[in-house]
């Protein structure tokens, strides 16, 4: 018997800086809240006047870490927008926090399901163009 539920897998995206997080409120509350190996959660920001690709992070508080720096935010901007994924997320990988903005590496993640991942790993390659 077989099922006809689609197969779903969890995808790595790409490598990506948080940005802005001299700029963003309650940093050091979010900060100090951040361990390695956290999920992060990506949220678009579509609106936004300085970056119209842009891709804002939050602890699982809900506290704004920052963005996802302008050299991966595309690709991870167009996955989310595709409608193929079904979450796209990141996992702190590095933490620095002794300068004044803190500074964040994440390995960026996304699940989809099968039939959508060709078109989404065309997308991505699109974006770094």
């Amino acid at each position: 018997m077989t099922s006809d539920k689609p197969i779903v897998r969890l995808h790595y995206l790409c490598k990506a800086m948080i940005t802005g997080s001299y700029y963003t409120d309650n940093i050091k509350e979010g900060a100090k809240a951040c361990r390695h190996k956290d999920i992060i959660v990506f949220k678009r920001e579509p609106f936004n006047e300085h970056d119209r690709m842009a891709v804002a992070v939050y602890n699982q508080k809900g506290i704004k870490l920052g963005y996802i720096s302008r050299n991966e935010s595309a690709a991870v901007a167009n996955v989310m927008d595709s409608g193929f994924a079904e979450e796209c997320f990141g996992e702190i990988t590095y933490i620095n926090k002794k300068r004044e903005s803190v500074g964040l590496l994440a390995d960026c993640f996304f699940r989809c399901e099968d039939r959508y991942i060709e078109r989404l790993k065309r997308l991505i390659e699109e974006s770094k163009r």
